[in-house]
């Protein structure tokens, strides 16, 4: 019996965040024997250079939104769309965003296609917003993110939660790459890997290190991430900061990193200071390398730092409470090394490979079979 089909789509063109990590993840979970993937997208960039050494099929796909406003161009794209689905004839389409409109998702419509829409940051449901209602399933990161979506019980008898996952075993196989980035082998390093946003609370970050340097902790710090798109000012006023004279030996930026779990191999402590997380992809991935996580109270994190046997979550949001959260772990000298591996223990059969794939699996075979999915519903 041939593969089902799944074609996933998403705009971006490059892997330097969370949510096409996410997307790979769900690919690489795949039983190939049962379902083959394809992928839509860009014609390039690293996503799908990421596809194509899988061996995934990759067809060229600009998705755009329709106005009922210009009906004959609105019909011309449902129509290229429809052309495209016809050749590729997938069972399933999963859009890892839920997009506005899309002309793909009502193509699919028309074609008695089911489709899927996967949310990986804050949205509000707008009853406009046909994706939402032509939706068979809508799958969240997590259960908390609910609360970051306006008007969610318009949507809440279709989600599923989909916890993001990691292999554990590469994240846990990472080597250190301190003396190529300038540490030193006894150095206690204290990194984090973000987009260089303001939600993501690199300013925080950056606090919490000028007042540990400050309190005489020898400590060096790592920043890991691209500058976020239109957040130019904030990225400008952290590289200022630094820069300063107090931490400009003491705090290195090392832009995009592709070799992120050597770069977690590199740290004595991982931190997320973030305002605002569904999930929190790069959390469980510090957690698979065996570092020990101080990570922000918020969204989808508790789901994952459930207790202070795995981690540290922070609250009130403060430079202040990060500052004392990273002393602690950092005065817990040999402890630290305990701490990391009951988080990297604790991921298996919750946010490992194996849990993706049965969660990702059992909705997939419901929407062909019409049967309610064996995990459903917010946990």
């Amino acid at each position: 019996m041939k593969p089902i089909k799944v074609l996933y789509h998403y705009s971006s063109s490059h892997v330097d965040t969370g949510s096409p990590r996410a997307l790979l993840r769900m690919v690489d979970c795949l039983d190939r024997a049962r379902f083959e993937p394809v992928f839509a997208g860009h014609r390039s960039g690293s996503l799908i250079d990421e596809f194509r050494k899988r061996d995934v099929a990759t067809v060229e796909c600009e998705v755009e939104s329709l106005s009922w406003r210009s009906p004959v161009t609105m019909a011309a794209r449902v129509r290229e769309q429809w052309r495209l689905l016809d050749g590729i004839r997938p069972a399933i389409l999963h859009m890892n965003e839920p997009g506005w409109n899309s002309d793909i998702v009502a193509a699919a419509r028309l074609h008695n296609i089911p489709v899927v829409l996967h949310i990986h940051n804050p949205e509000i449901v707008s009853r406009r917003n046909l994706n939402f209602a032509l939706a068979r399933k809508i799958f969240l990161c997590s259960a908390g993110q609910s609360a970051e979506i306006g008007h969610f019980e318009r949507i809440g008898d279709k989600c599923v939660v989909l916890h993001n996952a990691v292999d554990i075993g590469v994240y846990s196989s990472g080597q250190s790459i301190r003396r190529a980035i300038g540490l030193g082998a006894d150095d206690i390093v204290v990194g984090t890997i973000a987009q260089i946003s303001h939600r993501k609370g690199i300013d925080l970050f950056v606090g919490a290190a000028r007042r540990l340097l400050d309190e005489g902790l020898p400590v060096k710090f790592v920043i890991v991430g691209p500058r976020a798109v239109n957040e130019e000012p904030f990225f400008d006023s952290i590289m200022g900061a630094i820069h300063d004279q107090r931490l400009e030996h003491n705090v290195l930026y090392l832009g995009s990193r592709s070799d992120v779990p050597d770069v977690l191999a590199s740290l004595d402590i991982f931190c997320l200071p973030t305002r605002a997380e569904p999930f929190g992809m790069v959390v469980i991935e510090a957690m698979a390398a065996g570092v020990p996580v101080v990570v922000s109270r918020v969204g989808g994190i508790p789901e994952i730092v459930s207790s202070p046997d795995l981690g540290r979550t922070v609250e009130p949001l403060t430079v202040d409470a990060f500052a004392a959260a990273i002393g602690e772990v950092v005065r817990m000298g040999a402890a630290r090394k305990e701490l990391g591996e009951r988080g990297r223990q604790s991921l298996r059969g919750r946010f490992d490979l194996e849990r993706l794939r049965f969660v990702l699996t059992s909705t997939y075979e419901s929407l062909l079979s019409r049967r309610q999915p064996a995990v459903v519903g917010l946990q």
